[in-house]
């Protein structure tokens, strides 16, 4: 993964990475991922904010840092409309027959996300 990339994580319990890494077709799929910089530090970026939803007790909060981390994995360095990042959301599973629920379910995720962060509150945050 390059001599310069680091890994870091915060949590109540260690994550047990060796012993994940130890089992041959996860190691082989770590391999396998791309090595350019700009996605691996999309794929950072997503973990990190998913950690934050993970571990807030803030519905909201962890509705927003939801938000930045399925923005970040199928974005570049520029935004996108809603229409387009579902359609990229969707493309990162690898059945076609998923996608398109995929994409609708970005699509109302987002819509919870753009409610919290313009002030509002969505009664969506009251279904877990």
């Amino acid at each position: 993964m390059g001599d310069s990339t680091s890994a870091r994580w915060f949590g109540v319990e260690p994550f047990p990475l060796g012993s994940l890494l130890e089992q041959s077709y996860l190691h082989e799929a770590v391999q396998s991922c791309p090595q350019g910089r700009s996605d691996l530090k999309r794929v950072r970026v997503a973990a990190r904010w998913f950690s934050e939803a993970h571990y807030t007790l803030a519905d909201d909060d962890a509705t927003l840092a939801l938000g930045v981390a399925m923005d970040s994995l199928p974005t570049g360095r520029r935004s996108l409309p809603g229409s387009a990042m579902a359609d990229r959301f969707a493309l990162l599973a690898d059945d076609p027959i998923v996608r398109p629920k995929l994409a609708a379910d970005y699509l109302e995720l987002y819509k919870v996300r753009s409610s919290v962060a313009h002030g509002g509150r969505s009664s969506r945050l009251d279904n877990p």
